[in-house]
């Protein structure tokens, strides 16, 4: 008990819990700026965006192409790549710069 409570012990299935976590995180991370390009190059990208601003975060979803937000293997939207994305998308054209 004192191990696992004070030592940083932990279970071989917390291990692995945690690293596909960090796992899934990179790659949202990684894929998040190639999603705002592909939303950026849409036809009408410009009305999109604006349409997303107005958007409640957690309806985000439905104003993306589906395989935009959807990771390879998987068959519905990543909603954590859709905040991603969106955060990218909404944030002031000077944040965007840094």
């Amino acid at each position: 008990v004192v191990g696992f409570s004070w030592g940083g012990w932990s279970l071989g299935s917390t291990a692995d819990k945690m690293a596909k976590e960090r796992s899934e995180r990179a790659v949202v991370a990684a894929l998040a700026p190639v999603c705002a390009d592909k939303f950026r190059a849409l036809p009408d990208a410009e009305a999109k965006t604006i349409a997303l601003s107005k958007v409640e975060a957690w309806k985000r979803g439905e104003e993306f192409p589906k395989e935009i937000v959807t990771l390879p293997g998987e068959t519905s939207p990543n909603y954590a790549l859709v905040h991603a994305c969106s955060t990218l998308l909404l944030a002031p054209k000077s944040a965007a710069l840094q």
